[in-house]
């Protein structure tokens, strides 16, 4: 989700000069979002410290509705946890967050170059 505030978690190269994400002021925004968030009790508080096991267990419960992980392991996982007790259960997987309608044709212009370029890779 940092990208949505113009920062990578790691690092890039910035008009020419490597810098470090979190370093960058645009960061501070999104950290204060993260803040917000936890404290209106949108974020899970061991979303760092459950382990895949406990947040697993928490999305087929419905004690928490996303996470972010591989599509093709975790969602297998919960759905046949869940579907035991809720047949009708279905997690699936969904774009990231955006703050913007610009951002969001952005992203997905990133994504689909990024998927071209693992192809040529290959």
């Amino acid at each position: 989700m940092t990208r949505e505030y113009g920062t990578p978690e790691g690092f890039v190269v910035d008009d020419g000069v490597c810098v470090y994400g979190p370093s960058k002021a645009e960061y501070k925004d999104y950290l204060t979002t993260m803040h917000q968030w936890y404290e209106e009790g949108l974020l899970d508080p061991d979303m760092f410290s459950g382990g895949e096991d406990q947040t697993n267990t928490k999305l087929a419960s419905g004690k928490i509705a996303a996470t972010m992980a591989w599509a093709g392991g975790t969602l297998q996982t919960v759905n046949t946890l869940a579907q035991a007790e809720n047949p009708d259960f279905n997690l699936t997987a969904a774009k990231w967050p955006v703050l913007n309608k610009a951002s969001a044709i952005l992203s997905s212009t990133m994504e689909v170059l990024q998927s071209v370029e693992h192809v040529r890779t290959l």
